[in-house]
């Protein structure tokens, strides 16, 4: 007998999840697949931002050198997958503020310091992660509109006397 053949004499059980993980995203089996993929987003986020604290939070390092560390090792990360995901105002909201966290951190200020958010922002100068998923998906639907125009333009193109 093969393997084959042993695995279609046995049945597998298959276990009943509320939730699985999909290609690196959290699939609920109910209508809040956006709350769940924004919260794991932002739970990687703080994992990727964790793991360079090092960098971002010292106090020996300059700014400009914790803003690169920060979109290139941080950023992806929120918005991994994005793309095709259209935000609700509470989502984007939820985004801001864990960014708005980071960057606090990165500065050393604490809520009760009162900064505004454009203060942090001017100190920082970190890209906006609403408006980095907006850009993808404004990326995608232009690739989109691109590769439908190329495959109609290759329609057209054809010799007619091809079978």
């Amino acid at each position: 007998m093969t393997n084959i053949e042993n695995a279609k004499n046995h049945v597998l059980p298959v276990e009943l999840v509320d939730h699985y993980i999909y290609l690196g995203h959290k699939i609920t089996l109910n209508s809040e697949n956006q709350v769940a993929e924004v919260g794991r987003r932002i739970g990687q986020a703080w994992a990727a931002f964790g793991a360079n604290s090092h960098v971002l939070r010292s106090k020996k390092i300059a700014q400009h050198l914790k803003t690169k560390v920060f979109n290139q090792c941080v950023l992806p990360v929120f918005v991994y997958g994005m793309e095709t995901t259209t935000l609700t105002e509470k989502s984007a909201e939820r985004l801001r503020v864990a960014q708005r966290a980071m960057e606090r951190q990165m500065l050393g200020v604490s809520l009760q310091d009162h900064k505004t958010n454009e203060w942090i922002r001017e100190k920082t100068r970190i890209s906006d992660v609403v408006e980095e998923i907006e850009s993808l998906n404004k990326d995608l639907k232009e690739a989109q509109v691109n590769s439908d125009t190329t495959q109609e333009y290759w329609a057209r193109t054809k010799p007619s006397g091809d079978a």
